[in-house]
C-alpha cells in the first residue's frame, strides 16, 4: 500500500511539473525553494553561456542540498525530492540547448 502512495505522489508531481490537471505543485512553488525562477531563466536562455551559468548555479544549489542531506542537517531536503528538481531543472536545460542548436543549423538542402 505504501508503494501505491508514493506513486501516487510522484504521479501528482509529473503532472504539476508538465501543467497537467491534477497536479499538486505548481511552478511557484518548486520542491527546493532556491530553485525558484530556474525554469522561467533556461526557457528565456538566449546563449550557450547563459545555460552554462544556469547549470552552475543548479550543481551548486544540489550540491548543498544533498551534502547537507547526508550530514544530517535538519534543514535539509529528502534526497529523492532533490534528485526530482535536478532532473526537470537538466530536462530543460537539455531542451534548450536544442531549441538553441536549431536556430544556428544551417538549413537543410534539397537534393
Amino acid at each position: 500500500m505504501l508503494a501505491a502512495g508514493a506513486l501516487g505522489g510522484r504521479a501528482r508531481q509529473i503532472l504539476a511539473e508538465n501543467g497537467l490537471p491534477g497536479g499538486c505543485v505548481r511552478e511557484e512553488e518548486p520542491i527546493i525553494p532556491v530553485t525558484r525562477g530556474k525554469p522561467r531563466r533556461i526557457r528565456a536562455a538566449e546563449t550557450e553561456i547563459d545555460l552554462a551559468g544556469i547549470e552552475d548555479e543548479v550543481d551548486e544549489l544540489l550540491t548543498a542540498q544533498l551534502i547537507g542531506a547526508h550530514n544530517g542537517d535538519p534543514g535539509a531536503l529528502d534526497v529523492t525530492a532533490v534528485n526530482s528538481t535536478a532532473h526537470r531543472l537538466e530536462s530543460l536545460i537539455h531542451y534548450r540547448r536544442l531549441v538553441l542548436a536549431s536556430r544556428h543549423a544551417p538549413p537543410a538542402q534539397e537534393s
